[in-house]
């Protein structure tokens, strides 16, 4: 395992990975107080990169054509999952999250932005990326060392694969239940620190281009 000077630990990007489609809003709503608590101190700023997540208790979205009465109750749905994002945008700024960017061009996108926008995001801060390719471009333009990112919702995978294979970004992609767990926090107080390599085998052994080291 290699020594990092200390002075080099902020220059990666960590990002915590809750793309699975088990993650639902009440887990996106922990997984925030664990990023905002683990980043006190480091000086980074923090990233909620979110698409449509299942909302707990709310019927998954239907595509079929259905009666009358079930398209009542995907109305209602439709509303509750609309409500729930809203919230999680309100939430993300009253944590104090740096950057909200809302994945996606349906209406749970647009209510996830218009909450940050409602609660003060205001400029940049929040933003609204219909595409993966649109949000890739904002990431890859905005992120800086240090920045801790909290990608959450099955559409935000493609830019997942995406930065992964950015030669100028320097990341770091860690499960989200690390900071379930409390390790994420481990994590963010510099214990363990990676640098994307070009793809090649890394020092420590690492086929997947990810090198680490212990301070």
């Amino acid at each position: 395992m290699s020594e990092i000077p200390p002075q080099d630990t902020h220059d990666h990007i960590t990002v915590f990975d809750a793309s699975d489609p088990s993650v639902d809003d009440a887990t996106v709503r922990a997984l925030m107080r664990e990023l905002v608590v683990g980043a006190r101190g480091r000086g980074g700023r923090t990233w909620l990169v979110m698409a449509q997540v299942p909302v707990d208790g709310v019927p998954a979205a239907s595509d079929s054509t259905a009666s009358d009465a079930d398209t009542d109750t995907e109305r209602v749905a439709e509303n509750a999952r609309a409500l729930a994002h809203d919230a999680i945008g309100r939430q993300a700024v009253r944590l104090a999250v740096d950057k909200v960017i809302a994945v996606g061009a349906g209406r749970t996108a647009r209510a996830l932005h218009q909450g940050a926008v409602m609660e003060g995001s205001w400029g940049d801060e929040a933003a609204l990326a219909e595409t993966a390719e649109s949000a890739t471009a904002l990431l890859t333009d905005q992120l800086d060392g240090g920045d801790l990112v909290l990608m959450a919702g099955e559409g935000t995978r493609p830019v997942l694969e995406a930065l992964g294979h950015h030669g100028g970004l320097r990341i770091r992609t860690r499960p989200a239940r690390d900071l379930e767990s409390g390790d994420g926090v481990h994590v963010l107080g510099t214990q363990t620190v990676g640098i994307q390599t070009d793809g090649a085998q890394a020092d420590d052994g690492h086929a997947d281009g990810t090198q680490t080291g212990a301070i």
